[in-house]
């Protein structure tokens, strides 16, 4: 059964964790960007629970400009920033990269209103870094 589109998933055949997640981290860059933290969810399995998965990335990414003006608009924007980017093994020989649609998770605040600018221009280059990794 061929995979639904989504905008926020895009699967990298032939891909390896480690490429996929430079292309996404080159292509967030050229967007305006920049990750803030990075969890390695298999490495921090196979250390503390002595499991191995496969690969699987954590990416918390931001562009501080939006944040700044989510925080203006918003304090608890806060609740919802930085944005998440997964990246894993898709089990076929490639990868996987996802990311959380940034007005969907917004919705969740009583003041999610107030956000409306920021949160749909994150959304619209974070599917452009997306489509373009």
């Amino acid at each position: 059964m061929p995979e639904a589109r989504d905008p926020f998933t895009r699967t990298l055949k032939g891909d390896t964790c480690r490429t996929a997640r430079q292309r996404i981290e080159a292509s967030l860059r050229r967007e305006g960007f920049g990750v803030l933290g990075v969890i390695d969810v298999q490495a921090l399995f196979r250390a503390a629970l002595e499991l191995e998965r496969p690969g699987y990335t954590i990416l918390d990414t931001c562009d501080l400009a939006l944040m700044h003006h989510a925080l203006e608009s918003s304090p608890s924007a806060g609740l919802v920033m930085p944005c998440h980017i997964v990246v894993r093994d898709d089990g076929r020989g490639g990868a996987v990269v996802s990311l959380i649609d940034p007005e969907r998770v917004a919705r969740a605040l009583p003041d999610s209103a107030d956000l409306a600018e920021p949160v749909r221009e994150a959304g619209v280059r974070l599917q452009r870094a997306l489509r373009n990794a």
